[in-house]
């Protein structure tokens, strides 16, 4: 038998609840790593440029005889899609190279590579 609350001889209002538990309309939900991507897209391709331009040409500061240019950069196809890292419990990785020149000043000399 259950005894309803009181206080003083009056009854107690129980507070109401609300039940989450099922929601009518469920909202849509946004493409949360869409930024982390465009990040990482502007990563390869204009933040590593930016670098290289910042940087480029390196100088031989001791004998003055060579300075070392970078041209431009790209990406090789990895050796594993991220599906077969995932599954073999491996880091994915892809293989960046560079395009450089090496100017000889004595001679004139260009080397690229």
């Amino acid at each position: 038998m259950v005894v309803p609350a009181t206080q003083n001889g009056h009854a107690l209002a129980l507070p109401q609840t609300k039940s989450y538990a099922r929601i009518p309309q469920v909202l849509d939900v946004p493409n949360l790593i869409q930024s982390q991507l465009q990040s990482y897209e502007w990563f390869r391709n204009d933040a590593l440029r930016e670098v290289y331009e910042e940087i480029s040409p390196i100088a031989d500061y001791t004998s003055k005889k060579y300075e070392l240019h970078f041209a431009e950069h790209y990406f090789r196809t990895p050796k594993y899609s991220p599906q077969a890292c995932k599954e073999r419990e491996i880091t994915f990785s892809q293989p960046l190279y560079v395009r450089t020149r090496l100017v000889m000043k004595e001679t004139g000399e260009i080397k690229e590579q």
